[in-house]
């Protein structure tokens, strides 16, 4: 019989149920490219409005609340296109999730007696459930979030270097430092969630074991010794956690400084005229805010890689 992956019955799905992937796709790109309104309209409002004085301002009143309504709507259309994205992405979750859990039962009932005696019934059993919970967070809010917050990097570095050559290229050189930095976490985070894999299994099966020898237990009076090989694998789970914990609380201020020494330098530069980087107020504002918006998905996918790994 042909062997079956978690990646081909889930490639098999997206397959069989394609308006879902299709809606899926285009609420993913639809949200990447409306993003990257916002911030033009923002240059466009401030360029025209803002900085020719009171008189220009008087007389671009109306131009002023059409650029306003146009950036709410751009921010309205965003959160439309997230909706879409979430509620797809949730229907798909449960589909895989059903799918998987019923493969997995007809696999089970093929399996010779000796994987039941080599492999212990807590562990079968957390396949089941937290693997299979880890696969659907893998698939809802790792792959396809990580793409997306991708694709909107990659449109946000373009729309820089549209607006000035020097600081799309300056995009380009920052990005290769936060993916060093985002690797170096990823390594650690993963060597700790394997471990914690390893422990929840591990743990999954103390219960119904005791359960089941409890009158050999206590025939041998070892009942201190197993509540200590319990606590101790608690014990062990919960620094593996905080040791999780670590790494992801670290990792956002980390990212929040960078964005914020780069939002600081750019506003030094637009400030101060410098003769290589010759950018105007509504540049200077856009460009602040496609920056910010480059490290809100840099924080994202640092949480997604949790999901993901």
């Amino acid at each position: 019989m042909k062997k079956e992956t978690s990646l081909s019955v889930i490639q098999g799905i997206l397959r069989k149920y394609w308006y879902v992937t299709l809606l899926l796709v285009c609420a993913a790109v639809g949200s990447a490219f409306v993003s990257l309104v916002p911030p033009r309209i923002l240059q466009r409002l401030i360029d025209t409005c803002l900085t020719g004085g009171s008189a220009v301002f008087l007389r671009t009143n109306k131009l002023f609340v059409k650029f306003a309504l146009l950036y709410f709507a751009g921010f309205a259309a965003i959160g439309v296109f997230d909706i879409i994205k979430e509620a797809v992405l949730s229907i798909a979750g449960q589909k895989i999730s059903a799918v998987l859990r019923s493969r997995m039962m007809l696999k089970m009932s093929r399996l010779p007696a000796s994987y039941f005696t080599v492999h212990e019934s807590g562990s079968t059993v957390s396949r089941f459930t937290n693997d299979i919970e880890t696969i659907q967070a893998l698939f809802t809010n790792g792959v396809v979030g990580m793409a997306a917050d991708l694709l909107k990097i990659a449109g946000i570095v373009v729309s820089m270097w549209l607006f000035s050559a020097p600081l799309g290229i300056f995009m380009l050189c920052v990005l290769p430092f936060v993916y060093l930095l985002m690797r170096f976490f990823q390594r650690k985070m993963l060597s700790a969630q394997k471990q914690k894999r390893s422990i929840i299994g591990r743990i999954s099966s103390y219960v119904p074991e005791t359960v089941r020898n409890i009158r050999i237990i206590h025939a041998f009076g070892k009942e201190a010794y197993m509540k200590n090989k319990y606590a101790d694998s608690i014990h062990e789970s919960y620094n593996t956690i905080e040791k999780i914990n670590m790494y992801d609380s670290v990792f956002s201020p980390i990212v929040k400084t960078i964005c914020s020494l780069i939002v600081a330098g750019l506003a030094v530069a637009a400030s101060a005229r410098l003769p290589f980087v010759v950018i105007s107020a509504g540049v200077a504002a856009a460009c602040i805010q496609y920056i910010t918006d480059v490290f809100a998905p840099v924080e994202n996918i640092g949480m997604e890689l949790q999901s993901i790994q």
